[in-house]
């Protein structure tokens, strides 16, 4: 049977990738920017609330005590700086249409995202058990809502990213794999120094950091030459399947550019919340 054939000039293309909007980016990217504009109103609605109050402890420990934990809180934001650097491999894996290093790498941002609200977690625990709690000052209040708003954004990119990882197949022509038979296998592989026996994948006798190198070097080598532009005659479902692939890459990089913003805002939270409020700044200044 013969397949439906399509001539597509390069005007209608740039116009159907970016959705016809006249700033060139697709739609939903301007409404994700937009949406992060109104958060960054939230925020520092939140901050200035913060600021305000931080000099109120009626009760409870003092604001010195509750802000001195800054082993615990610089590591959080190490790792959350991490999270957004393994989020860029896995958004480059996409692009160049990997799909296992592009689940290896946000797999690995998600799990970057869990230390966080974890070590969140175990924070407020140890503040409710030395008497800080929402109810007991507007310091308490301000801190607890400032931080915990900004735990469940991290919250909802952990969800987020776990449905990309689990959902989005950057090829539509090929059949998807249970993660249980892709991602598990390697990565208990890797903890355990045994290879996997996954499907496509060939057992390699040499050390554990022997074939780390290697797959650093792999990883340094210069992509392919891209192949000469196509014809301008392409059929229906191969026009589609590239549409599809630009869709599904669009989605992981709106998932980016949402976990990027949640880095960046724990920077700030940190930097003006736990440095120039906190212990260290009055040690500084006195």
């Amino acid at each position: 049977m013969a397949q439906e054939v399509i001539r597509i000039s390069e005007e209608l293309e740039d116009a159907l990738e970016h959705e016809g909007t006249s700033t060139g980016q697709s739609h939903r990217k301007i409404l994700m920017w937009t949406f992060l504009g109104s958060e960054c109103m939230f925020f520092g609605t939140l901050l200035a609330t913060f600021l305000v109050y931080q000099n109120n402890p009626l009760d409870g420990p003092p604001r010195q005590e509750i802000l001195s934990s800054l082993g615990l809180v610089s590591m959080m934001a190490f790792v959350l700086l991490l999270s957004s650097f393994t989020m860029v491999l896995g958004l480059a894996a996409a692009r160049r249409g990997d799909q296992k290093m592009m689940r290896v790498w946000l797999m690995a941002t998600v799990f970057c995202g869990l230390f966080f609200i974890g070590s969140q977690g175990y924070e407020f625990w140890a503040f409710v058990h030395e008497g800080l709690t929402p109810q007991t000052s507007p310091f308490g209040a301000a801190f607890m809502t400032l931080t915990g708003f900004h735990g469940a954004h991290v919250s909802v990119g952990i969800i987020w990213l776990a449905s990309v990882v689990l959902l989005v197949k950057l090829d539509p022509s090929q059949k998807s794999r249970p993660v249980t038979e892709t991602i598990l296998p390697r990565f208990l592989g890797f903890l355990s120094g045994v290879p996997s026996r996954a499907e496509g994948y060939e057992l390699d006798a040499r050390p554990r950091h022997r074939r780390f190198m290697a797959f650093l070097r792999r990883r340094a080598e210069p992509p392919p030459p891209p192949p000469p532009p196509g014809p301008t005659v392409v059929t229906m479902s191969e026009y589609e399947t590239q549409r599809l692939k630009r869709e599904r890459i669009l989605n992981i990089e709106l998932a980016g550019l949402y976990w990027h913003f949640v880095d960046i805002v724990w920077v700030v939270i940190f930097t003006i919340v736990y440095l120039f409020t906190g212990p260290l700044s009055e040690g500084v200044t006195g």
